[in-house]
This record gives structure tokens, C-alpha cells and sequence, in this order.
């Protein structure tokens, strides 16, 4: 059994840990159709994990139907989702090394890590840290209140509850064809109170991506501390061989999965 990092909750039940078998060719094939095609990883995570998963498991009950499977998965966090499809990637391919190129953030000398016949310099899965938590969610106290105008008068945003971003929210917010405030779209699905108030869908549609393009900048940096602080830590240090700085350096396991499934 695989701990999530953050549970899923679906119904009356909170889903803890997941077993799985290695995926078939035909969830291999239909996976990568979906990165190569439209890059939503999201969809590619929802039907790769309903591949490969055998049962999600809650404290009282243990779910095996594949139809029941897709429905948990989807209201599971995508931090969670990101670290189960990763490890499923690194045991098929037989190695979890990450090759990468990364730029100094004082003199921009690229660092490169990768495997060749004299060295390896890739850097491991098993080196990064997993972070787990019995929370839900998260709670931002705004360091800057700001007012935003609604249908029904001025709104003043104080503070917002957030449930971790999971799958569904991810992939109902990547439905817009505008690409370039999909993370705000992301927050805005996953709010659920404004203020302390509870927030419904017509509330989201109305002013969530108002919020997020009024809010200071320190703010929404906050929220993606938050957000990103269950799960893959994706940052390393690298030390610059030009000039000495220690920076850090930002690893992608979503194109670590893309590439670990291609077995040919």
C-alpha cells in the first residue's frame, strides 16, 4: 500500500492509500496520446491512475471498481496524483534519475545534469522530500485587503479557504481556452470560503478570477507556498561552478513522467 501525501475526499470517506500494478500498453499508449496531443496533464493523471490502480483505500472500506476508482481519483489532490504517477513512472522505467538543465541566478552559467558514458550528474526522485498531511486544505490571512466590485456590490477580501487543488479542479479550470491564467483558474475552483463565508460555483464564476488579478503579488505567492507544500518538493540547491553561487534550482516531474513512459 502508497500513502497519499493528502487524502481524498469523496463522499462521506477520506481515501488514504492506494495499491498498484504496473500499467498496460494500453494505458502507456492512451496516456502519452493524451500528453502528445493536448499536454493536459491532468487528464493524463486521471487516466493513468485509473489504470494502474488496483484499490483506493479509507479507514472503513476498500474500493476495487475501476468505475469508482476514476470517480476517487478525481477528487483527489493534484500533489498526491503528481507523486503516485511519478513513482509508478520510475518503477516501470527501472530508474527514478532526472536529467535537467538549470541557469545560475547571479551569472546565468547553465548547469547540466545528465548521464553519459564518462559521468552522471542527474539528480534522483529519492533525493526529494515528500510531504505528507492529515490536512484538507489551507487558510490565507491576505497581508494586503483589497476591494473588488461584484453584481452585488463591493467586496472586501480579507482571507480565503482553499481545499488542496485536486484533479477535477484542475481539469474543469484548464477547460478555459485561455491558458495564461490557468493557476488562477486553479485557486479559483479550489476556494471554499471568502471571508468565512462558504463559496458556491455561481460565487466562483462571478469574482474568483476577479480576486486573484486584483491580489498583491506577495499574496498569491503565499497561496503557492501553501499549495505546493504537500507532496514532491520539487526545489534542489546547486552549487554554480562559475561563480560560486548556491541557487535553487526547480525539478519537473511531469516531464520526468512523460519521458519514463516511453518504454520503446
Amino acid at each position: 500500500m502508497i500513502k497519499l501525501p493528502a487524502k481524498a475526499i469523496s463522499g462521506d470517506h477520506a481515501y488514504s492509500e492506494v495499491m498498484m500494478r504496473r500499467p498496460s500498453g494500453g494505458v502507456l499508449s492512451d496516456t502519452l496520446s493524451v500528453i502528445e496531443k493536448t499536454g493536459d496533464q491532468y487528464t493524463a493523471f486521471l487516466n493513468y491512475l485509473t489504470g494502474v490502480c488496483e484499490s483506493i483505500n479509507a479507514e472503513e472500506r476498500a474500493v476495487t471498481d475501476k468505475i469508482q476508482i476514476k470517480q476517487i481519483i478525481r477528487k483527489m489532490p493534484y500533489k498526491s496524483a503528481e507523486y503516485l504517477s511519478v513513482l509508478s513512472a520510475s518503477e516501470l522505467h527501472g530508474s527514478d534519475k532526472i536529467e535537467g538543465i538549470y541557469k545560475c541566478t547571479r551569472c546565468k552559467h547553465a548547469i547540466v545534469c545528465e548521464e553519459t558514458e564518462d559521468s552522471d550528474t542527474t539528480d534522483r526522485l529519492s533525493d526529494l522530500t515528500i510531504n505528507q498531511t492529515d490536512e484538507t486544505g489551507f487558510r490565507v490571512e491576505l497581508k494586503y485587503p483589497f476591494v473588488i466590485r461584484t453584481t452585488e456590490g463591493e467586496l472586501e477580501i480579507k482571507d480565503i479557504e482553499f481545499q488542496f487543488p485536486t484533479i477535477e479542479n484542475c481539469i474543469t479550470a484548464n477547460l478555459s481556452a485561455d491558458k495564461s491564467k490557468l493557476q488562477f483558474r486553479i485557486y479559483s475552483e479550489s476556494m471554499v470560503k471568502v471571508n468565512g463565508g462558504d463559496v458556491d460555483k455561481k460565487d466562483r464564476a462571478r469574482y474568483g478570477l476577479a480576486i486573484f488579478n486584483a491580489m498583491d503579488a506577495s499574496d498569491i505567492a503565499e497561496i503557492g507556498r501553501q499549495n505546493r507544500s504537500i507532496g514532491i518538493q520539487t526545489t534542489l540547491k546547486k552549487n554554480c561552478p562559475s561563480c560560486g553561487k548556491v541557487f535553487d534550482a526547480i525539478i519537473n516531474p511531469v516531464n520526468f513522467f512523460g519521458s519514463a513512459l516511453r518504454i520503446d
